[in-house]
């Protein structure tokens, strides 16, 4: 099929989908129109039946006894005219009503009510009268008998019928309700003949009593009066006003206008009987929703329900009203076709358009093509094709192709000047050949003569015999033989070389390994009795604490803190020999320059508040740079450190810039301090190792002298340098740069450690570590205790053992060259399907002080020194009655410190989390003995909420880290435990199987 075709086909489709989506959002659009619409329309119809209920209601509450038509025939002594004309004067009262309601004269009471309500009757306004004597017996009943015929009439006097209350058992129970009322009551009820048919009434009732000549009530009940009015009536009125059909639903059955048959042959109104019992039929089947509405399309007609009244449940009876929309209905169906034909038009020209420009724009590209067959088969002859008619131009994509073409035609023309121009300096290039190869034979004899002399006559005979198509064929030939022949001459030299330097390069291996087996021998064997040593000390330390040896615990003290400074040593001993023998690689990774920085100052910011010193960072260079990170870091950190060690209260600065060195880009970090600055003597040792400024300055300040020279070298490895100046009394600025872009040189090493084979399922332990002696140790450590290990040397090859088969645990090592731990750690918690796995941290990382920077008032670091955790308390404490809040999520803690607090007669409370321990403050303790790392709300947070929240209780931080405060609070948010490397083996298998037990 043709792109063309294609492209009329998609677009074709695309619009019926564009239009199809338009029809809907216009459908959908209507429809909410629509029922916008009868919403309205329905609030409209409420309210209009509203009003005319409530306008019936205060006409019949008007001839209640305080109503403005009522109230003279119901006073005693008033005298009414009305009686006075048809022959009814008082004797004991002046106003006969009264006077034949209190002797309860029935035949009196049904003349007088009959002319007293004649007009009323008459209007339509009053369709019933019913009063009753002051014990509920009915005296009389007038109904007006003009609606007996007509529709669901019923005679409300008629005793076969009933009538319902609808919020009263009986007449007696409403009469009972109105008597001490002293306004008119108003309800709906429901008249009902014994075959079923059913009615509905307006009424009010109200009780006659017994009034002095000032008016007032004395006490005396006459009786009571109930006057009703037909809701069909009310229905006809608003039938007769608004043009439509009404009706009541009530007990499955339809209650119509008085007067509907007649309004039915009214054209005006469009609704004819087939119509309205079609939908009487409808109702009854499928009944009425309250407050809805709803279009009868086929008929033209609209449904809309609403209450009869606030009194009656919906559930009970409904007014419903049927009104001619088929003007609006024709009206909307007109709109819809509209669109319909309006957007398949628009379609239809959007098509032809499509297809106009597709015709000139293929048949051109057409044309174009037979040209560039030409061009291929060498015939430059063929006419480029213009770009002509509407929409044509040089910048469109027809316009491009014809442009290059031209170009393409023009360049086949320079490529045959070339070759003609080639062929030319070939052939005088193999003349040049055969005339040295002439003089080379000269100089030679006996056979090596002979062959020279004979490739000779055989180069000429190439020259001669070739062709324009061979003749690079030829001349190729022709300089194998004679670089063949020059070859043969030192290939023998080439051999007696080769055999000297495989000699020495043998001898060169030999000494490398021998200096690699001295390294790990030296680190293994000077690491292993140091753990010993500290391992055997702390332990000592402590049953020399349980025993009360107090004479042996400074001396056990001692010896634990000047092995730990030896291993110290011992590690930086070790690198600076590494790197002097080659054996310190690099390895270059992309990485985000802004996220180092961020990390540098996460680290080093705690260092700054050491000497109330401010730290400056200004970033003049972002994007990403190629190097090693992790000894980059190291030794931009080591340059800071020294810096806020010989700098009080000043500043320092790390300023990142760009620059250019013998045309290759350079990233320079300055790190600039106020500090007590550098002689030039000073100056001009300050990176020998083992060395420092001046013997005052390490008595003063401390250090080995290592820490510089290993920086540089670092620098120099990863192709930068180390720059430094620096002035007595006002400071010093180190500037360390490196390459951009740095390139790796990658060295494979071989390593003894052989790993398991895995299958899906399979339980194992992941090791991930760059040491090759951490691996052995760890595994025959772990080994015994039964796990099967998984050993991977960087952090990729980690990731990737580990999302093919899920350990049960990862072993992670924070500094690793190139990708280190952190990266590793965050890429294992951000996957899915890793980030429930445990990882357990093997750090080399230096302690760091975390109360002061985090603002605690102490810190003590775990295990707990029963005594030394007593005086912390004591200081903060004075007497015993005071309180304690110890907060640690391990249960096992919280009881021991519980225990110590209360039997040196301290109150204690405790709470398992930081969240916890917001809601105990509220018990206010004197003093909040608190742990770090716990889960939904750490130690961390819960120091900067207390301090936010103004609270002044001293806080004590106890904590099991041995890290930097910063990269511990990032740690925490991952990691289940932390050992560190210098611990016993023991702690990590302990700490292995912790884990694994709770898993």
């Amino acid at each position: 099929m043709l792109v063309r075709t294609q492209i009329l086909i998609f677009g074709l489709i695309g619009n019926i989908i564009i239009a199809g989506i338009l029809l809907y959002m216009n459908v959908q659009n209507q429809n909410i129109q629509t029922k916008s619409a009868n919403s309205q329309y329905t609030s409209i119809v409420e309210s209009a039946w509203v009003q005319s209920i409530d306008n019936s209601f205060s006409n019949l509450n008007s001839w209640g006894t305080s109503g403005e038509k009522g109230q003279q025939y119901w006073n005693p002594y008033s005298e009414i005219p009305l009686f006075i004309d048809i022959g009814f004067e008082g004797f004991d009262y002046a106003n006969p009503l009264i006077e034949a309601l209190d002797q309860e004269i029935e035949s009196d009471l049904f003349i007088m009510i009959d002319e007293m309500f004649l007009d009323e009757v008459d209007l339509g306004n009053i369709s019933f009268i019913k009063i009753y004597n002051e014990n509920n017996t009915e005296l009389t009943c007038l109904y007006a008998f003009d609606w007996a015929d007509v529709g669901n009439s019923i005679d409300v006097c008629d005793a076969n019928n009933k009538i319902n209350f609808l919020r009263d058992d009986s007449v007696s129970a409403f009469l009972g309700k109105i008597k001490n009322r002293l306004s008119v009551t108003n309800e709906v009820i429901f008249a009902q003949e014994p075959d079923g048919n059913t009615n509905l009434h307006q009424i009010v009732g109200f009780p006659v009593y017994m009034s002095n000549e000032f008016g007032v009530s004395t006490g005396q009940l006459l009786g009571s009066v109930i006057i009703g009015r037909d809701l069909r009536q009310s229905m006809t009125i608003f039938e007769s006003d608004l043009g439509v059909r009404t009706g009541i639903v009530s007990n499955n059955q339809i209650i119509d206008a008085v007067y509907s048959d007649e309004l039915s042959l009214d054209e005006s109104i469009g609704i004819t009987n087939y119509s309205f019992n079609h939908i009487k039929t409808d109702i009854l089947e499928n009944g009425l929703t309250n407050l809805d509405s709803k279009n009868f399309e086929a008929l033209g007609l609209s449904l809309t329900s609403v209450p009869v009244a606030s009194t009656v449940n919906p559930n009970t009876a409904l007014f419903f009203v049927i009104k001619n929309v088929a003007d609006d209905l024709k009206e909307l169906r007109d709109s819809t076709l509209n669109s319909i034909i309006f957007t398949f038009a628009v379609i239809i020209l959007i098509v032809l358009a499509i297809w106009w420009i597709q015709d000139g724009a293929f048949s051109r590209i057409a044309k174009a093509i037979e040209v560039l067959e030409a061009l291929t088969k060498g015939d430059t002859t063929k006419q480029i094709p213009q770009n002509k008619g509407f929409l044509s131009s040089e910048t469109n994509e027809v316009g491009q192709l014809s442009n290059a073409l031209g170009r393409y035609r023009n360049h086949l023309l320079e490529m045959d000047e070339v070759r003609k121009d080639r062929a030319e300096r070939r052939k005088q290039r193999d003349e040049v050949i055969i005339k040295k190869m002439s003089g080379l034979a000269g100089k030679l004899e006996g056979d090596a003569k002979s062959l020279i002399t004979k490739d000779i006559t055989n180069m000429k005979k190439l020259v001669s015999e070739t062709s324009d198509e061979n003749a690079e064929e030829a001349s190729v030939e022709m300089m194998e033989i004679a670089f063949s022949r020059m070859s043969d001459e030192v290939n023998a030299l080439i051999d007696l070389k080769t055999k000297e330097m495989a000699t020495a390069r043998d001898e060169a291996r030999e000494a490398s390994s021998a200096k690699s087996r001295f390294f790990a021998n030296m680190s293994h064997e000077l690491r292993t009795p140091l753990n010993a040593i500290i391992g055997y000390s702390e332990m000592l330390l402590e049953d020399c604490e349980d025993l009360g040896n107090d004479d042996m615990i400074p001396d056990l003290k001692r010896i634990t803190n000047s092995s730990k400074h030896l291993l110290s040593l011992i590690n930086n001993v070790l690198d600076l020999s590494k790197i002097e023998a080659g054996k310190m690689d690099m390895y270059f990774t992309p990485f985000s320059i802004d996220t180092m920085i961020e990390t540098i100052k996460d680290v080093s910011g705690p260092l700054a508040t050491k000497n109330n010193n401010e730290f400056i960072i200004k970033n003049n260079v972002k994007g990403e740079m190629t190097s090693d990170e992790t000894k980059l870091r190291q030794c931009i950190v080591n340059f800071l450190s020294n810096a806020f060690k010989f700098t009080e209260n000043g500043q320092v600065a790390l300023v990142i810039d760009q620059k250019e060195i013998e045309g290759k880009e350079y990233i320079n970090f300055d790190i600039k301090d106020t500090g007590i600055g550098m002689t030039e003597e000073q100056l001009g040792k300050l990176f020998d190792t083992y060395t420092q400024a001046e013997r005052s300055t390490s008595a003063k300040y401390g250090g080995t002298g290592l820490g510089l020279s290993i920086s540089k070298h670092f620098a120099e490895m990863m192709g930068g340098g180390v720059e430094v100046s620096s002035e007595v009394g006002k400071g010093s600025t180190f500037s360390i740069f490196v390459p951009k872009q740095s390139e790796e040189e990658n060295v494979d090493e071989e390593t003894d450690i052989e790993n398991p084979e895995l299958k899906e399922g399979d339980e194992y332990i992941l090791l991930v570590d760059d040491d090759k002696a951490t691996h052995d140790v760890v595994k025959r450590a772990i080994r015994k205790e039964g796990h099967t290990v998984y050993s991977a040397f960087d952090g990729d090859e980690g990731v990737d053992q580990a999302r093919k088969f899920k350990p049960k645990l990862i072993l992670l090592d924070v500094l690793m060259p190139g990708r280190d731990g952190w990266s590793v750690l965050k890429e294992i918690k951000n996957d899915k399907n890793l980030k429930d796995v445990p990882v357990v941290i093997t750090s080399v990382l230096n302690e760091e002080s975390l109360a002061s920077s985090l603002g605690a008032d102490d810190y003590m670091k775990k295990p707990i020194d029963r005594t030394f955790f007593l005086n912390i308390v004591k200081r903060y404490i004075t007497e015993k009655d005071q309180k304690v809040l110890v907060v640690d999520d391990d249960e096992n803690t919280r009881d021991l410190l519980t225990k110590i607090l209360n039997n040196e007669g301290y109150m204690s409370i405790d709470a398992k989390n930081g969240e916890d321990a917001l809601e105990r403050v509220k018990e206010k303790p004197d003093l909040i003995v608190l742990d770090l790392d716990m889960p939904r709300m750490d130690g961390f947070e819960f120091i900067e909420r207390s301090r936010t929240e103004g609270m002044k209780i001293p806080i004590v931080v106890f904590s099991g880290k041995d890290i930097t405060a910063v990269e511990e609070k990032m740690l925490s948010k991952y990691t289940e435990g932390i050992v560190k490397k210098e611990s016993k083996v023991e702690s990590l298998v302990k700490e292995v199987n912790q884990i694994l037990k709770t898993k």
